[in-house]
């Protein structure tokens, strides 16, 4: 059964729908004057992304700025931006917008299939913490960049401007970031905001998100009935492993199983005491059982990586999903996060075409990505690499991508990326010459 959420209302042709939902996918994001970043800097998005760069320069804030506008998206909030999601992790509007700028304004850009972009402003009302979606940019169904801005007279109504001249004002309403009610709309922004809605409600359900820290795996746990929230700990993938179990299927647990044995030369078993699900591992060779809670952090923390991976693999995460990783290596050895790339290359290509977007420090992992594309088993235009700085702490922020030829050969990265381990081995030549 196709989701409804996969097509607009305005499609009615089932064909069509299909093209639609089949081709849409995120291209790139940007966004301004969100913490460190003032000035805008844009992320492409290909099969697979590498944001890689300094500590304490943003990596994590264009991650996790792609899962707060996926949790913004069509519920109803006091607000715009869902500050009570995990990726907003506690912080206030004023806590995201950056300190290097006293404009009040924070911008987010989304850009989709055929150059579909919508740019949200978002703005905190006077004398107050609360902040309202001031503006959104798009291009109506005739093409043209068109602005769609709150009135400063009438509440819940908005402004359509054209260059300078206001054609239209109206209520319009949001649930979230998510357009609707927009039955009063000219026809060509009907269309336009609706398609909108469509590609947002899309995001919605198929990003997910992990971040550097991830669940422990329990000795014993219990599996619910009802399908778990997916919350970055990632714990909801252990209740995916104990249902494949549960219902002797057991095809998800055996392709984790072949990664992890791949990596660690120990396999994954599963069995169920009664609703519980008991996580062991069993190293190659032997027919000894461990719990999986007593192997080691690295196994246990690359566990929802490789899971999730398989997931999208299998389709089970529907097309085009999109993972967003924070630093998927931690705790690994360099043996094991070169096999880690080999995974993720693998996936990357698979039919169900996910995008992922990982976040890294490792240049094990990004050397690896590049052999993949020396060796043809990933297209110099399947891998986005952005390497993120910053001069000083008091200084913003900036994404410099960095393009690859199809022999993997990355092309112009900026001064002084990556120089550590060179600048190292240099300094260590010079000192056993003393």
């Amino acid at each position: 059964m196709r989701s409804r959420l996969l097509a607009p209302a305005f499609l009615h042709d089932e064909n069509e729908r299909c093209y639609l939902a089949a081709l849409m996918s995120l291209q790139a994001f940007a966004l301004s004057r969100v913490h460190c970043f003032r000035s805008e800097v844009r992320v492409r998005v290909a099969p697979l992304t590498l944001v890689y760069g300094q500590n304490n320069a943003g990596k994590s804030t264009l991650l996790r700025s792609l899962a707060l506008l996926a949790a913004s998206v069509g519920t109803p909030k006091s607000a715009a931006l869902d500050l009570s999601s995990e990726a907003a992790a506690g912080a206030s509007y004023r806590d995201i917008r950056s300190r290097l700028d006293s404009l009040n304004e924070v911008k987010f850009t989304l850009t989709f299939d055929h150059e579909q972009t919508v740019t949200f402003t978002f703005m905190a009302e006077a004398d107050s913490a609360a902040h309202t979606l001031a503006a959104i940019d798009y291009r109506d169904g005739n093409g043209e960049l068109v602005t769609m801005r709150i009135s400063v007279e009438k509440p819940q109504h908005y402004e359509l401007v054209r260059g300078d001249v206001t054609e239209w004002s109206g209520p319009v309403g949001f649930a979230g970031i998510r357009p609707e009610n927009l039955d009063t709309l000219p026809v060509p922004q009907q269309t336009a905001l609706q398609r909108i809605a469509t590609q947002l409600d899309k995001l919605r359900t198929s990003l997910v998100w992990l971040t550097a820290v991830r669940a422990k795996v329990p000795r014993k746990r219990p599996i619910p009935n009802n399908a778990p929230d997916r919350r970055a700990d990632g714990a909801w993938v252990q209740d995916h492993l104990g249902r494949d179990a549960l219902a002797i299927r057991r095809e998800l647990k055996d392709a984790v199983s072949a990664e992890l044995e791949g990596m660690f030369e120990c396999a994954l078993h599963v069995e169920m005491d009664e609703r519980d699900a008991v996580f062991q591992g069993i190293p190659n060779g032997t027919s000894w059982k461990f719990p999986f809670a007593d192997l080691g952090e690295g196994v246990t923390q690359v566990l929802p990586v490789i899971t999730l991976g398989c997931m999208a693999e299998r389709g089970e995460l529907g097309q085009n999903p999109i993972l967003c990783i924070e630093q998927p290596e931690m705790h690994l050895h360099e043996s094991a996060e070169r096999k880690l790339a080999t995974f993720f290359a693998r996936i990357a290509k698979c039919p169900s075409a996910p995008q992922l977007v990982i976040e890294t420090h490792s240049d094990i992992l990004l050397t690896a990505i590049l052999l993949a594309v020396a060796e043809g088993r990933l297209s110099a235009s399947d891998v986005a690499i952005h390497w993120v700085g910053r001069e000083s702490a008091n200084t913003e922020s900036f994404v410099h991508r960095v393009d690859l030829d199809d022999r993997g050969n990355p092309q112009q990265w900026p001064a002084g990326a990556l120089a550590e381990r060179s600048e190292l081995a240099r300094s260590l030549f010079y000192a056993r010459r003393r």
